[in-house]
């Protein structure tokens, strides 16, 4: 592995820990300017975003404005199922991560769930507001 990707697990072994560059978060909008820049905030760089904006205010403009790398916004109007969808479809890698925008993700949660020596690990310990899932497969948390 190269030195560019930060690798994360426990005691800084690979094992099946996952990198962050192997996350996507999908994350379905409708009118979170109030929130999203606050949520952006709490987000690791190195995660990709994909965020699925079905608002009337400016959204949007300020997801891409406040990250504009490793994030890529589609504005369709969705109900919430279907935008998770869309954002799946659109996500490019391994691992994907569900939440939504007023849900602001603190350090402590990134390195719980991706300090794992496995993410079925989120099977017994649910935590609110996150289902992680690797692409292509059933979710991990239910």
């Amino acid at each position: 592995m190269d030195g560019s990707r930060r690798n994360v697990g426990i005691g800084g072994s690979t094992g099946d820990a996952i990198a962050l560059e192997d996350v996507t978060v999908i994350v379905p909008t409708l009118n979170e300017a109030g929130n999203i820049l606050r949520f952006l905030a709490s987000l690791p760089p190195e995660v990709a975003l994909v965020v699925v904006d079905s608002s009337d205010d400016e959204t949007a403009e300020l997801i891409l404005t406040a990250r504009p790398d490793r994030t890529e916004v589609v504005r369709v109007r969705a109900n919430i199922p279907v935008a998770r969808q869309i954002g799946a479809r659109a996500a490019r890698t391994g691992w994907l991560l569900f939440t939504d925008a007023d849900v602001t993700r603190r350090r402590r949660l990134w390195s719980f769930v991706l300090f794992q020596p496995h993410p079925r690990v989120l099977r017994q310990k649910r935590i609110p507001g996150v289902v992680l899932v690797k692409h292509g497969e059933e979710m991990l948390d239910e």
